[in-house]
């Protein structure tokens, strides 16, 4: 049964897209760029179980069961056809969706996305003491930036760390169980692979990969940014998703 999840929808315009965000994270992460996007496009933004101001809990989760979660939204919405975008662990719930619900989607956009193969194993015990230490945990956040941000922004991203703390781990494994090797070749919709240049999480070879694996995907490589270009290059980031959106 689905978990009570927030999320909120803004834009004017007929083009639908949706935006999952990664592990630690929250909707509020695409804020930067959907202001950008705001005038043009009809945006959803999800919080996943335990993250943001969605129901809080410790309980296993599975990709499977938060791409389960979003499609009763959709649903509910009536938010079909859309492009998915999703970031990091967003990008693994994009790429099932992909594998579960092919009819709701347009295109998909995969952000500096989790490895289209699975990840993992993670050293546990040093994803503990991550989410033990708040100051530990605000130097793993910085880690990920190659482009300073505004305090407020910063504090804003800590916080949303915080809250989905209990989830950090659950995510993680979660990650390790999923494989879309085999069934990306099948997804004959454009794909949009966009990876930071100087992202610290995923290797480039790992978004060339994807990039390979999907029949009609293309790679685009966001320069200066670390692994959230949404939050780090905004600008940069919405315009790709315009122009790749024109694009169908």
């Amino acid at each position: 049964m689905m978990k009570t999840l927030h999320y909120f929808r803004s834009g004017n315009g007929m083009e639908k897209i949706l935006f999952i965000h990664g592990n630690l994270a929250s909707s509020h992460w695409w804020r930067p760029a959907m202001i950008r996007l705001d005038d043009s496009f009809d945006m959803l933004a999800v919080d996943l179980r335990g993250c943001g101001r969605s129901e809080r809990g410790k309980a296993d989760i599975t990709i499977k069961q938060h791409a389960e979660d979003i499609m009763e939204i959709l649903q509910q919405q009536h938010f079909f056809p859309c492009t998915v975008a999703g970031h990091s662990l967003g990008g693994a719930v994009a790429m099932q969706l992909a594998v579960d619900m092919p009819s709701y989607l347009k295109a998909m956009i995969l952000v500096d996305s989790a490895y289209i193969g699975g990840m993992g194993p993670f050293d546990y015990s040093l994803l503990e003491t991550v989410v033990k230490d708040e100051q530990v945990l605000l130097i793993s956040l910085k880690a990920t930036l190659a482009v300073d941000v505004p305090p407020a922004l910063m504090k804003g991203l800590l916080a949303d760390c915080l809250l989905a703390k209990d989830v950090f781990i659950p995510n993680s494994r979660a990650l390790t169980t999923v494989d879309f090797s085999e069934k990306a070749p099948s997804f004959m919709k454009p794909v949009l692979v966009m990876q930071g240049e100087k992202d610290a999480v995923v290797p480039l070879s790992e978004a060339q990969k994807t990039a390979r694996l999907y029949p009609h995907a293309s790679l685009v490589i966001l320069p200066a940014s670390g692994h959230n270009p949404q939050i780090e290059v905004p600008d940069l980031f919405a315009e790709t998703v315009r122009q790749f959106i024109a694009s169908l």
